[in-house]
């Protein structure tokens, strides 16, 4: 972005720039590619490191969210494409972080008032992991099935020829190494430790990810359903979790109750306030989510949502 934007510093009148991600356009093979550089050509060459985005620019990674707004009822049936995954879509709603960063962005252009600071998962403290290091984390998990790294995507170096960057290319396009590429890190619960977490991953009642296995019934098993992301409840009572042996600590091993519940989402909420990653007067909204997943995964003791079969 750097080098896109130098020209019109000399000119005059460089535009505020606030790029938003969700986990799903990290898994989709590209995203870290606009704030990691490799020095190796080959995946997983040695060598590679964080570019610091341009002051015209901020960065927001959403945390444990897929490409849409996630919403409840739990389904792993598309209504849009029809794609059915292994796993309940992902539910998280990260409309309160969108909002905030339109605020900011128009507060930057319009007032000089600058936004608060990118966040994105970064090599140098191991908040970026190969897409490998983070599917191990899910193996312990009952029930989750992570789709095949051999499977996902990939993008490689296009060679259009040495007169490429004036606009003259060579057909066809050589296609070069596969980029290295980086996804967030996952904590213990399998929710992602970079960017900007919600109460869903700072008091989880559930793992998110960006990423959903394509049902077998669809065929193509192994692959990610594009822009997709999964939810995976986390076990409601001490005896389920024994029962089926699920290292994630049980919901009612880490909340009282309800109130005890929404009372932290409420202080994860008033913290990402507190920093303007969320406005204030969305506090509520976070904190009716939060009630609405309680209810949903908790409320009738389920320790998973009905898929489609």
């Amino acid at each position: 972005m750097d080098e896109l934007l130098r020209r019109q510093r000399a000119a005059g009148g460089v535009p505020r720039i606030v790029s938003t991600n969700t986990s799903a356009e990290y898994w989709r093979g590209d995203c870290s590619l606009i704030h990691t550089v490799a020095v190796g050509e080959a995946e997983g060459t040695a060598g590679q490191h964080d570019v610091a985005p341009p002051p015209e620019e901020r960065i927001y990674h959403f945390a444990g969210t897929q490409h849409g707004v996630g919403a409840l009822p739990f389904t792993n049936a598309s209504p849009d494409t029809g794609q059915m995954g292994v796993h309940s879509f992902n539910v998280v709603d990260y409309s309160p972080l969108l909002r905030a960063a339109l605020e900011n962005l128009v507060r930057w252009a319009v007032e000089g008032v600058e936004p608060p600071p990118s966040a994105f998962p970064r090599l140098a403290d191991g908040s970026a992991v190969t897409m490998a290091e983070a599917l191990a984390s899910f193996a312990a998990i009952p029930g989750a099935a992570a789709p095949d790294p051999r499977l996902l995507p990939r993008v490689p170096a296009i060679d259009l020829g040495p007169e490429a960057e004036r606009g003259v290319g060579r057909y066809p396009a050589e296609v070069g190494p596969v980029f290295p590429v980086r996804v967030a890190a996952v904590d213990a619960d399998g929710n992602e430790i970079a960017g900007l977490r919600q109460p869903d991953l700072a008091v989880p009642l559930a793992s998110y990810a960006g990423w959903n296995p394509r049902h077998p019934s669809t065929g193509g098993a192994g692959q990610i359903i594009p822009m997709s992301g999964s939810t995976l409840p986390l076990p409601a009572t001490r005896q389920e979790r024994s029962a089926t042996g699920d290292p994630r600590p049980a919901i009612e091993e880490r909340y009282r109750d309800r109130d005890d519940y929404l009372a932290r989402a409420r202080a994860a909420a008033e913290q990402l306030a507190a920093e303007r990653y969320v406005r204030p007067d969305d506090v509520e909204l976070c904190v009716a989510l939060a009630a609405e997943r309680w209810e949903a995964l908790v409320g009738a003791r389920l320790a998973a949502p009905a898929l489609t079969p």
